[in-house]
This record gives structure tokens, C-alpha cells and sequence, in this order.
């Protein structure tokens, strides 16, 4: 969602909570992470076409790490994501389409073997 909202008008309006879920965790001021996300929205706004899938997904990952590692330093930031999203969906920047649940049932008899594998983020309960 990061990645994808950089390249977008919307950026500018989600700017700030962005920072402010990395500085948290990275110790770093709000000036230096604003810093970093700007490099990685330069990089991906100037990749060029043939490219820019690849340069999307480079940073994706990186900041995506950044957000599992804020996670578990950090538990409350959870909320803090969760506000992004939802700012995000306010100006219609990402969709709510993929929101739901999603149910995997499966039966096996004698010495047959189920595999399921789903995408995403998984929540077990």
C-alpha cells in the first residue's frame, strides 16, 4: 500500500502518518525517514516503464520489512497502520474490494494429503 500510494496524488495527504509509523520504531527524526520515503517515491516515480514493476517490488520489500519489524518492536503501531489504510481508503486511493473473510475447508481419507495456501495477510484466531 506504501509503494502503490507514492506514486499517487494522495501521497501528499498520507505523507506524515507514513513518517510517523517508521520514526517510531527506527529512532530516527521524522526529517530523515520523510527523507528515505521521498528517495524511494523518486525512485519509483522516474523508473521507467520497462523497469518500474521491479523497482515497485524493491521497495515494497524494504519498507514492508520496516512495517513487520516496527510490528514487532512495537505492537501499538498496528493502530497506527490501520489508520493509514483507512485514510488511504477515505480518499480512494486503495480499494476495500479484498476486505472479507475467507474460509479453507478440507477433508482427506486414509493416506491422501490436503495442501491449501492462501494470499495475503493471515490473522489466526
Amino acid at each position: 500500500t506504501i509503494v502503490s500510494l507514492m506514486a499517487t496524488e494522495t501521497w501528499r495527504q498520507v505523507h506524515d502518518k507514513v513518517v510517523h509509523i517508521f520514526a517510531r520504531r527506527r529512532g530516527q527524526t521524522e526529517k530523515q525517514v520523510s527523507g528515505e520515503l521521498e528517495a524511494s517515491r523518486g525512485r519509483v516515480i522516474s523508473a521507467n516503464e520497462s523497469c518500474r514493476e521491479l523497482v515497485e517490488q524493491e521497495e515494497q520489500d524494504r519498507w514492508e520489512a520496516q512495517l513487520r519489524l516496527s510490528l514487532i518492536d512495537k505492537p501499538e503501531v498496528a493502530a497506527l497502520i490501520a489508520g493509514l489504510v483507512e485514510a488511504a481508503k477515505g480518499k480512494g486511493a486503495i480499494s476495500s474490494a479484498s476486505e472479507g473473510n475467507v474460509s479453507l475447508v478440507a477433508r482427506a481419507r486414509g493416506n491422501a494429503r490436503v495442501y491449501q495456501q492462501g494470499h495475503g495477510i493471515q490473522y489466526n484466531k
